[in-house]
């Protein structure tokens, strides 16, 4: 699925095929608006000791979701501060005597690092159960219909067999997260499929390795150079102390610079094409995605976005995360393949058939 030819918006190509749309996604948000939003939501969590960050969470996601717009319409998230509040009390109050206790008794403490690493598979598949099921869309909530089974081999077993084979399997327990993740959802009782394999993932493991092996060399012949004025810095102390002294920490700072650029290069490189490679996988019955992030683009993203976060001592932080929602708007299509209404009609009917189990399962929000 990663190439297509599509053009957003076009008209239905002839009666006899389906009709076939690609319409992109659009975000509205504001910085300045959300900031409002978010130095109430710390100021009232600590003023709270933590209680008002249920009500923080669902601030936060009602504005994003009440800011992306496909189609005309825009996401909701329905969940209740409430459920989440609820959850996380009862998460503490089983945690936090059990931490105290496993201060003073080390058997408590291995026994909980054991509990705690098959018990995060299942924390896992019901936080993402209960946030899917109240995102929704035209009316239609969300799903993930992942089993607890799977989220043990995708976080612990193949991971662990990663290890065992001394890193061969990695990108395999990579896929197999990233199929867990994009696999388990759906749209009311329509599951997602991920058509992404194994072989794309290895790929992007060979790319990584050789980029990272490029850059350690790069690096290397740099820094000889480097080196090089340095000594000649240090061969001219006698003339100019001072100026030597300043040359050599320019230099230092010249260096450390340029690794963090590197660094943020090869970060959006593997952000890039995996959100690519992932997005462009995924299909909901006939729809699809197309995603269409940028490496440059992306790069400058982050780039100003980390140095503004820096000098303003994090205060930047609600426009980067508003900057960044919109990047990703806008470079993300829906493929619509067929009719639509139709399909979110069936899904509101099966949803209505489900929704009284589903009420049962999703009182509260089960998360650490």
């Amino acid at each position: 699925m990663q190439d297509h030819a599509v053009t957003p918006d076009a008209e239905t190509q002839s009666d006899s095929k389906p009709q076939r749309n690609a319409h992109g996604f659009k975000f509205t948000g504001d910085g300045a608006e959300y900031f409002r939003i978010w130095i109430v939501n710390i100021v009232l969590t600590v003023l709270t000791l933590g209680i008002y960050s249920a009500w923080a969470k669902v601030r936060n996601k009602r504005y994003f979701y009440g800011n992306t717009h496909l189609m005309g319409e825009t996401f909701e998230y329905t969940a209740q501060p409430l459920q989440i509040l609820k959850g996380r009390l009862i998460a503490a109050a089983i945690v936090i005597p059990l931490l105290i206790w496993g201060a003073f008794n080390p058997i408590v403490q291995i026994v909980m690092g054991i509990a705690f690493f098959f018990l995060f598979p299942w924390i896992a598949v019901k936080s993402l159960q209960f946030n899917a099921h109240y995102s929704n869309y035209r009316g239609v909530p969300f799903s993930f219909q992942g089993s607890y089974g799977s989220a043990i081999g995708a976080f612990i077993g193949w991971p662990i067999l990663g290890i065992l084979t001394f890193g061969l399997l990695y990108p395999f327990a990579f896929y197999k997260q990233q199929a867990f993740k994009f696999g388990g959802h759906g749209y009311g009782r329509s599951r997602m499929k991920f058509e992404a394999t194994a072989g794309d993932y290895y790929k992007l493991a060979l790319i990584l390795i050789g980029l990272f092996v490029l850059g350690i060399l790069a690096f290397l012949a740099i820094s000889a150079v480097l080196g090089a004025v340095g000594a000649m810095i240090v061969g001219a102390a006698d003339a100019n102390q001072d100026a030597a002294a300043g040359g050599l920490a320019s230099l230092g700072i010249g260096i450390y610079l340029l690794s963090l650029v590197a660094y943020f290069a090869y970060f959006a490189y593997a952000a890039v094409y995996n959100a690519n490679l992932a997005q462009n996988n995924v299909l909901l019955r006939k729809h699809g995605f197309i995603s269409r992030w940028e490496f440059f683009s992306y790069f400058k993203l982050l780039l100003v976005n980390t140095v503004l976060i820096v000098l303003t001592l994090g205060l930047f932080y609600p426009w980067a995360k508003v900057r960044t929602a919109r990047y990703k708007a806008e470079h993300l299509l829906f493929v619509q393949h067929g009719e639509l209404d139709t399909f979110i009609a069936e899904e509101k009917e099966k949803v209505a058939a489900f929704g009284q189990e589903m009420g049962d399962v999703m009182d509260l929000e089960i998360a650490i």
